[in-house]
């Protein structure tokens, strides 16, 4: 992920990311990704564990870290409001963003 949410004194539970999603109206839960293979034009689907989608955007849960590949500023600034309600910073390839 290029952008995250961390906190410095422990993990964020996928429990509580589920929680956190469910309050926020405009975040929905889709833990099945899709991808058509161009060649043989079959549908892969992966389950991924708090996968879930805001806009046009993609937000992952992985290891105690919620983000996005995307570092648009429009992603970064929902990551910050997500990462305020779970008293969390916000990180850019490893640097706080304040």
């Amino acid at each position: 992920m290029d952008v995250y949410i961390e906190r410095e004194n422990g993990s964020i539970t996928l429990e509580e990311w589920l929680e956190y999603v469910n309050l926020d109206g405009e975040l929905t839960l889709s833990e099945t990704a899709e991808a058509t293979n161009p060649i043989t034009k079959s549908v892969l689907r992966i389950h991924i564990k708090g996968r879930t989608l805001w806009k046009d955007y993609e937000i992952n849960y992985r290891n105690g870290r919620i983000g996005s590949e995307d570092g648009s500023d429009e992603i970064l600034e929902k990551l910050k409001q997500i990462a305020q309600a779970l008293s969390a910073e916000v990180f850019d390839c490893g640097e706080k963003i304040k």
